[in-house]
């Protein structure tokens, strides 16, 4: 639960600031892609590497979710959106 909320509250807050997401849509990505990532990073890459192994398949799993959620639901999301905050 406790990573659904966390998960939940940076992802809503980044679809909803970084591109034209809706309120409704922006949530339901977001819970899954906690489901996704419990269950690849935390339960199978995990149990069965280490925990910079899976942080890092956690950021891919996320970064290949979004792109394709936001492909699939005609979103303006770029690596730009995300790298933006980073480089100013």
């Amino acid at each position: 639960m406790i990573k659904l909320v966390g998960n939940g509250a940076i992802v809503v807050g980044c679809l909803l600031g970084f591109t034209n997401a809706t309120f409704m849509s922006a949530p339901i990505a977001a819970l899954g892609l906690t489901i996704i990532a419990y269950l690849i990073g935390d339960q199978l890459i995990l149990r069965a590497t280490n925990n910079v192994t899976a942080t890092i398949a956690d950021a891919l799993i996320a970064a290949f979710y979004l792109w394709a959620v936001a492909n699939m639901l005609i979103w303006d999301l770029s690596m730009g959106n995300f790298l933006s905050p980073l480089l100013s």
